[in-house]
């Protein structure tokens, strides 16, 4: 039973409907799941160590404070605000964000990279796909 705050990947072991081969299963835990992420960075994050973790839960919360001090609030504030220049420095501030994106992911991909096991499997930065949507097997006609 893992203590308070302590973040640990739960492994299982389950028979193929087959019944011939057991497949083991990890399952991602919170901190480090994304619904859009690639194959490639659900790899990075399984393998993890517990100071790569807490590296990652640190720059998460970095960019979560970032995101509500350059768009979330701005949002607010410009939903109320009647005065014309603080609305101007507040959509100033929204596309300073939203132009900053793209360093952001760059520097997310370096960081990737960077960790032990991407390193292992020589994943570069430049190469490193962050988002995949889930594939859809189309149905078949009979």
């Amino acid at each position: 039973m893992p203590y308070a705050g302590q973040v640990y990947r739960e492994q299982r072991f389950l028979v193929s409907p087959e019944g011939d081969s057991p497949c083991v299963i990890f399952f991602m835990d919170i901190n480090t799941w994304s619904p859009f992420q690639s194959a490639e960075v659900q790899g990075i994050c399984l393998h993890m160590t517990d100071e790569e973790r807490l590296a990652t839960a640190r720059r998460a919360g970095l960019y979560g404070v970032w995101v509500m001090a350059t768009f979330a609030m701005p949002v607010g504030v410009l939903t109320l605000a009647s005065n014309i220049p603080l609305r101007v420095a507040l959509i100033a501030l929204m596309l300073i964000h939203i132009a900053a994106i793209p360093t952001w992911m760059s520097m997310q991909r370096r960081f990737l990279c960077s960790l032990g096991w991407a390193k292992e499997q020589g994943i570069r930065p430049e190469r490193l796909k962050m988002f995949g949507l889930p594939r859809l097997k189309a149905a078949r006609k009979p």
